[in-house]
């Protein structure tokens, strides 16, 4: 063995497990701080607006409307609907739930949109329309339990939090490897941001289950001054978490859960998945390029030294290291996602098995250029200089 692997194995075995040792510990604190805001549900009189962009979302928007009407939430609640550009009936719809809900709904149609992160100038059209002292964004695929909203605002009770993150699952339509993998990749993931959260150094969260206070907003100068990224969700939470004096929080509870719409294909997930990790590789922020790259890195290099490890024995401490990290991210996901994520061990380890190589592809495709897709329109990883 050469000098440099006696030492460099066991020093990343050591430093990729700690790390991940904390993480489980930061998603305890969090679930236990969640708990505790559970009992400020009563009382909430803040008034919220749920903001939602689509595009051509006329399959799903009758289950997203169905779990808008059944909202159990105190105060004043209003919902923002911005309509994309939709070819389909989407702003149809969007008037018809409007003539029906028992809350105010707002509808903004939009014929052009600049970009270019489309969904990003979307949703800042819809907040400038929005009126709640809580901004709380979802997305038209998505579907919600009846104490989301009272749930995601009782998150920002404590004056200085302001901003928190809640879970979203994908849906398992179906059985098969590929439809259980992408329930499974969504979970670790946000398994890996409740983490961070708890231990203050949140880096990301899912943009369709995101609770904001509007000063807190205001103070970073509104969504405007969000940079331009691929996830945008990312970049805001890199602004407020640029304020010291701001506390981020996530939600792990059943209550707070958002449940997605699962991509149809290998083809979606991969594009799905290169625009996430792009998003942290390529992020405006240098915190988060430093946190999201140091991961993607390790775990690259733990899969990347498999086809070595006869040839230099010492190599074999980086995949170890990496197995046993998602054999714990694995407990720990399906501890907090419960039903969300029901499969046999078997079926399981399948999915741990293979989930550090896809997210390896991902960082590899990242590292050459290859180009991320949203609904068809190309993005890239910076802004076009004006």
């Amino acid at each position: 063995m050469s000098p440099f692997m006696s030492w460099f194995g066991p020093v990343f075995a050591v430093s990729f497990v700690s790390a991940h040792l904390a993480m489980m510990a930061g998603l305890l604190m969090e679930n236990r701080r969640e708990r505790k805001a559970l009992g400020r549900l009563s009382g909430q009189t803040e008034s919220v607006s749920i903001v939602i962009p689509a595009r051509n979302e006329q399959a799903n928007l009758p289950a997203l409307f169905a779990s808008l009407q059944v909202q159990e939430y105190a105060g004043s609640l209003e919902v923002v609907l911005i309509d994309d550009r939709s070819s389909d009936a989407t702003l149809q719809m969007f008037q018809d739930f409007r003539a029906s809900a028992t809350f105010p709904v707002k509808i903004l149609h939009l014929d052009e949109n600049p970009g270019p992160n489309f969904k990003q100038k979307a949703l800042e059209y819809g907040i400038e329309l929005a009126s709640g002292d809580y901004l709380l964004f979802t997305d038209a695929d998505c579907t919600m339990s009846p104490a989301w909203v009272a749930t995601m605002a009782a998150l920002l009770g404590d004056e200085r939090t302001a901003l928190a993150i809640g879970p979203v699952y994908k849906r398992i339509d179906g059985n098969g490897f590929f439809r259980l993998f992408q329930a499974f990749d969504h979970a670790v993931r946000y398994m890996y941001l409740t983490g961070g959260a708890g231990l203050g150094v949140p880096c990301g969260g899912f943009g369709n289950n995101l609770i904001i206070r509007r000063t807190a907003l205001n103070t970073i100068g509104g969504y405007a001054a969000v940079p331009y990224s691929l996830t945008e969700d990312a970049a805001l939470i890199s602004c407020i978490r640029s304020r010291k004096e701001f506390h981020i929080r996530a939600g792990t509870t059943e209550s707070s859960r958002v449940v997605t719409t699962p991509v149809p294909c290998w083809r979606d997930l991969v594009n799905q998945g290169l625009r996430w990790n792009n998003g942290g590789l390529f992020a405006p922020d240098l915190e988060t390029r430093l946190v999201f790259g140091a991961l993607a890195l390790s775990i690259s290099a733990g899969i990347l030294a498999l086809p070595f490890v006869l040839a230099v024995p010492g190599l074999w401490l980086l995949p170890a290291a990496v197995l046993l990290a998602m054999t714990m991210n694995t407990i720990a996901t399906i501890s907090m996602a419960g039903s969300m994520l029901s499969a046999s061990w078997p079926r399981l380890a399948a999915q741990l098995g293979y989930m550090p190589v896809h997210f390896t592809l991902l960082t590899m495709l990242g590292l050459l250029g290859i180009k991320v897709r949203w609904k068809g329109e190309r993005l890239a990883e910076a802004p076009p200089r004006s």
